[in-house]
């Protein structure tokens, strides 16, 4: 299995925190946040994952050297962006990567011990061409918000709506399959490399009625405030 990590962000509320270290980089009780991600899908059996950089580059470079001298079953690959291109330009302009099949997109600001085995077995059960997680918020606003029908299919999604028509929100992992591609090409964008395609925006709402959404049964913290930061410092010294 593959995955792309999407880590080229600022990280900008998690200040001063990030001011001299990427956010992927940052010490979850002494471990970086990357190699949770890292030593989950070794464990989980993945074989590539693609890492698009941005924000001090070099020391997440520098980081992946150091974590390949554990002698480590996975081959990691990092593109870098000049400009960052939005969540999903960088999926798009990564296609070679992703190749012929399944692809997990993974918010590289997670915290999480999800069973990804699992996700993609309801993937493929679903037949469908791109699949979300989700978790329930109680407070769902600045959230991308998603409404299913009885059989898990995605028939309403909005990116951060004003007034919330559910409580149900996108995770931050998600499942395309590359034949995805043939049916949205954005040709019209192509030659800028897809900068500024976002999911939330520009794919998921095309979308609506052909995808199918999994629900998390895991912990899950989305690590951009220092508060969430603090809190996943707790969840991981229990």
């Amino acid at each position: 299995m593959k995955a792309i990590i999407l880590a080229a962000g600022y990280g900008t509320r998690l200040r001063p925190l990030t001011n001299k270290t990427p956010k992927c980089l940052i010490p979850i009780n002494g471990k970086p946040l990357l190699k949770y991600w890292l030593d989950l899908l070794i464990k989980q059996g993945f074989s590539d994952v693609l890492i698009n950089t941005h924000y001090l580059a070099k020391k997440v470079d520098k980081y992946i050297e150091s974590y390949y001298t554990n002698k480590n079953s996975i081959k990691i690959h990092t593109v870098y962006e000049e400009k960052l291109l939005g969540t999903a330009g960088t999926v798009w302009n990564n296609q070679k990567f992703i190749g012929n099949g399944d692809c997990f997109i993974i918010n590289g600001d997670l915290l999480s011990n999800i069973d990804l085995r699992d996700f993609h077995k309801f993937h493929i059960k679903n037949k469908t061409l791109l699949t979300l997680s989700y978790i329930l918020n109680n407070n769902p606003i600045g959230k991308g918000v998603m409404e299913l029908d009885k059989n898990s299919k995605v028939v309403k999604f909005e990116e951060k709506p004003k007034i919330p028509f559910s409580n149900k929100i996108y995770s931050g992992i998600q499942i395309l399959n590359s034949k995805i591609f043939k049916i949205l090409p954005f040709n019209d964008i192509q030659k800028n490399n897809y900068l500024d395609l976002d999911f939330g925006y520009h794919i998921w709402p095309q979308l609506k009625g052909q995808m199918a959404a999994y629900k998390l049964d895991c912990y899950l913290i989305d690590i951009g405030t220092i508060n969430a930061y603090k809190k996943a410092e707790r969840l991981l010294k229990i």
